[in-house]
């Protein structure tokens, strides 16, 4: 968009605001070509007819800003800077504080400390206060539509009209092509992450109502389905695996860190390396060891309990 004048800046961004504006209508039901479509997808993927079945398309829900979400970039300066606000600190400190019993007692079977296991439960959900509203199922069954040509353009058309809003300057192409990448990649995950939910979830009678966030991830520790699957353990003893409650969150948590090479007593390069698997990000792992820190000193200090 380079070269063009401020009136002529401002019509095209005014006609993709109104452009984008009827595409990002909320959430409907799948019609007959996207159930099709679907359909054809998991056949490809080697679901089962019996499953194909129960997941019952006609009564899921495509999510166009769910997929948005996913094809777009959002780039922060410094996304982890509020976890060491004050108030977020005090309040780890005063889990650590709550929680010590069922923490230390972790740390035991899998070497991972209380401080360590706090802080990535406060930087994914806030300690469990926000898990993701996204339904599952639909979420993952939305991304295969998001490599349909209509819904990439669509999402090209959105992300300049950022781009202008924002002030800045891109060429529709290569955002384009950046967002056709992201849709393949995404739909192609999602796939096995449907398969591993409905492994986990599918004799449940709850399963369509299972809810995470716009990445797929759910519980208190953020899970992908396939993690949970691969690692997913009962904390509490009640022969279920629930990351919504916290010991089987803990447990859950300390299973992947160890199985990924987290022992007591690790060396500082090892415990980074063994907390970038959780999250691909050197300012994430910075963050999850500096905040375990300095929650842990003032717990150590006589921080109040929570609430």
């Amino acid at each position: 968009m380079q070269g063009t004048t401020p009136m002529l800046r401002s019509l095209l961004l005014a006609l993709l605001l109104c452009v984008t504006r009827g595409q990002a209508a909320g959430e409907r039901p799948f019609n007959q070509d996207e159930q099709d479509f679907l359909r054809q997808c998991l056949r490809r993927a080697d679901f089962s007819e019996s499953t194909i079945d129960s997941l019952a398309l006609a009564e899921r829900s495509f999510l166009p800003r769910a997929i948005e979400i996913n094809l777009h970039t959002t780039n922060s300066a410094d996304p982890y800077q509020k976890f060491f606000e004050d108030s977020v600190i005090t309040r780890l400190a005063g889990f650590l504080v709550d929680q010590d019993s069922l923490l230390r007692a972790a740390e035991q079977i899998w070497g991972v400390p209380p401080r360590i296991t706090g802080a990535i439960l406060m930087i994914e959900t806030r300690l469990g206060a926000y898990t993701g509203k996204w339904n599952l199922v639909d979420l993952n069954l939305s991304l295969q539509l998001a490599r349909l040509n209509r819904v990439i353009e669509q999402n090209a058309d959105s992300a300049l009209a950022r781009e202008l809003r924002a002030g800045g300057s891109a060429e529709r192409n290569a955002l384009r092509a950046r967002i056709s990448k992201r849709a393949v990649s995404r739909a192609t995950r999602s796939l096995g992450e449907l398969q591993a939910f409905w492994d986990v979830y599918g004799g449940s009678p709850d399963w369509h109502l299972q809810a995470g966030s716009w990445a797929g991830a759910l519980g208190l520790c953020q899970f992908m389905p396939s993690s949970l699957k691969a690692y997913g353990r009962d904390g509490d003893g009640d022969g279920a695996v629930n990351l919504f409650h916290l010991p089987d969150a803990v447990a859950s948590m300390g299973n992947y860190l160890k199985q990924n090479g987290w022992k007591a007593g690790v060396p500082p390069e090892k415990q980074r390396r063994v907390l970038r698997r959780y999250n691909h990000s050197d300012a994430y792992v910075d963050t999850v060891i500096r905040l375990g820190e300095f929650a842990a000193a003032r717990a150590s200090a006589g921080a109040p309990a929570t609430p």
